[in-house]
């Protein structure tokens, strides 16, 4: 349920910055260039989807976030250590 909410959330933003029909205010080649992007994206994720079930690609996309999450975690951590110089870490 949270990993469904979440990738809504995803597909939901994605659609509002990449739907150049909302935009306005901007030069022709700008939106041209983010329809052409949004074609791209839209065939490259059907390109991954024959081969690979929704399923596992939330799932790897879910694991991949959590594992970025854990390294930035790490390096803050690390970073903070670093500042206190009576610890002296390498």
């Amino acid at each position: 349920m949270l990993l469904e909410f979440f990738l809504n959330l995803i597909l939901g933003i994605c659609r509002g910055v990449l739907v150049p029909d909302q935009i306005e205010d901007l030069p022709q080649t700008f939106t041209t260039v983010l329809a052409s992007l949004g074609v791209i994206l839209v065939d490259g994720f059907r390109l991954i989807n024959a081969y690979i079930d929704e399923v596992y690609i939330g799932a790897l996309l879910v694991f991949v976030c959590a594992f970025n999450g854990v390294i930035w975690g790490y390096r803050l951590v690390m970073w903070c250590l670093r500042k206190i110089p009576f610890i002296s870490i390498d």
